[in-house]
């Protein structure tokens, strides 16, 4: 079984990570793409395709986008997301639009997240959307599916991280002073939050203050989760304070 990954960055970071793989690379206009493109497909031929075959294969895809047809994608084992170095991670708990885990996944990566726990249950799976969405995030990362995230974080608060998660009656991001620490930021599902058993494993649960109104109360998820790991990432001194 093969799927089909569209986007100029997502079909790069196929090519570039290798972790699967890639049996086709096509385009309505090879001409057209970037050699940067070209050069990382290396021996991979890349085929030229109709608009229409584009289309069957990737409803939705705009006309220049590359596609590649792939080999399904590998979760990492959740070993694999400790290293001696570690000092952030992302834990997802039940989050299900595709587009929110792209996104979440395009922020944990640009902002030094070493490894990413997703719920198995009643959770978005990595699917081309998502990888697209994540501008190719998704294939930089280790990503592991875990059954039972609370106790998953619980094995890794015995490693001596603090586990902080979003929640709208936490304190105030600012209040917050475990950003420095070896830490999980855990965000919950979209409209209900992290659940009750979630929650019980925190350290601490931080908000983000906003003006609020009756119309625009809560942050999206995906954003919400941009803001803390900026937070954390300036606070380990990943970015400038400026």
């Amino acid at each position: 079984m093969t799927e089909w990954v569209y986007g100029y960055h997502a079909v790069l970071a196929v090519l570039a990570a290798g972790r699967r793989r890639v049996h086709r690379v096509a385009a309505v206009s090879p001409e057209r793409l970037p050699r940067s493109l070209v050069a990382q497909a290396g021996k991979c031929r890349i085929d030229r395709i109709s608009p229409q075959e584009l289309e069957r294969h990737c409803p939705g895809a705009h006309p220049h986008d590359p596609i590649a047809q792939v080999d399904p994608y590998v979760y990492a084992e959740p070993v694999a997301i400790f290293k001696a170095a570690t000092r952030t991670l992302l834990a997802l708990d039940q989050i299900q639009d595709p587009h929110n885990l792209g996104a979440l996944l395009r922020s944990a990566y640009a902002l030094g997240v070493e490894g990413v726990l997703v719920s198995k249950d009643r959770s978005a799976e990595i699917t081309p959307t998502v990888v697209r969405t994540s501008a190719g995030a998704s294939e930089l990362l280790a990503v592991c599916r875990v059954a039972g995230l609370p106790q998953q974080l619980e094995t890794i608060k015995r490693r001596g991280f603090w586990i902080v998660g979003a929640d709208m009656d936490g304190v105030p991001l600012g209040e917050c002073r475990l950003w420095s620490e070896p830490i999980v930021v855990v965000m919950g599902a979209e409209g209900e939050g992290l659940r009750q058993t979630t929650r019980k494993v925190c350290d601490q649960l931080v908000r983000i203050p906003i003006r609020g109104s009756a119309v625009v109360d809560s942050l999206n998820v995906s954003v919400a989760g941009g803001i803390l790991l900026w937070e954390v990432a300036r606070a380990k001194a990943a970015l400038p304070l400026g």
